[in-house]
């Protein structure tokens, strides 16, 4: 206990420190009373799992439901929850000595989302820039060329040279999957009968 402590505290607090109560060891700063028997108490009562107190603390990290992990940073402004920050944003922030924009996009380059080392980091400016590059390792996994597209509609990568549609927003496709789908869709709503339209008016 220390004297900065003890000054803050109110003259109630202090009576009840005096009487055999102790602060509650979560760090609020409240006086806990012994029980009814006399024996001290660590905890006002639920403060037993508050924070560092909690039963699945891990030293201010945990790793989130999106498998990315998540650091105790309260002061920091883009802190979500009850103020932790992915750490990969704070390991970035620290190497580039400035906070990462929200246009920015952290990339992991050996795709593990715990893995935040510097050398594991790549910073994106803006997150289309993110996307067509994760869109290129995608096709060049996949094939072993960088630059080759998924069809829209029998989703298998081809050369852009034999596809129609835009490169620029990856919206190529076969010419004969396109017909395909057309000749589908076309043959779905004839076999809708006059009785079955009746229904709809």
């Amino acid at each position: 206990m220390n004297n900065k402590a003890i000054e803050e505290m109110t003259d109630e607090e202090l009576t009840v420190l005096a009487a055999g109560g102790q602060f509650c060891e979560c760090g609020c700063g409240a006086v806990v009373m012994p029980d009814k028997k006399g024996r001290p108490r660590r905890f006002i009562n639920g403060h037993q799992n508050k924070g560092c107190c909690h039963y699945s603390y891990n030293n201010g990290r945990y790793v989130n439901s999106d498998g990315y992990v998540m650091v105790m940073c309260p002061e920091h402004p883009r802190a979500v929850g009850k103020g932790y920050v992915r750490e990969h944003m704070l390991v970035m922030e620290k190497a580039l000595g400035r906070q990462i924009l929200v246009t920015e996009r952290i990339h992991h380059i050996d795709s593990d989302k715990t893995n935040n080392a510097v050398g594991n980091l790549l910073v994106f400016k803006t997150h289309s820039m993110h996307n067509a590059f994760e869109a290129r390792l995608r096709a060049f996994k996949a094939t072993g060329n960088w630059e080759w597209k998924m069809c829209l509609f029998c989703h298998k990568y081809d050369d852009p040279a034999r596809m129609a549609g835009r490169s620029q927003d990856s919206s190529m496709y076969h010419r004969n999957c396109r017909l395909e789908y057309e000749k589908g869709r076309h043959s779905n709503i004839s076999s809708i009968s006059a009785s079955d339209l009746d229904k709809f008016e």
